[in-house]
């Protein structure tokens, strides 16, 4: 998965010309699905590795990393939405 300008892809997303029930639905449901996505995968799966970004992870390694990545989303909605 190689990098990419993600500034680029926000401004098209128009998010903020979107209410805040809007992106909490959105958010919420992103949360869900990723959720169930590592929910459904076993250890072995887990364990597995590739390369992101020219460098190796583990699928467990992309899951904490998600993790954190919501925090830095909740983040900004609670500073710029609420």
């Amino acid at each position: 998965m190689p990098g990419f300008e993600r500034d680029d892809y926000a401004l098209q997303s128009r998010a903020n010309r979107r209410n805040i029930r809007s992106i909490l639905r959105e958010f919420a449901a992103v949360r869900r699905s990723t959720i169930a996505l590592f929910d459904g995968l076993d250890k072995k799966a887990l364990t597995r590795a590739g390369v992101a970004n020219g460098k190796v992870m583990s699928v467990r390694a992309a899951a904490y990393h998600i993790a954190g990545h919501e925090l830095h989303h909740l983040k900004v909605i609670k500073e710029r939405y609420l």
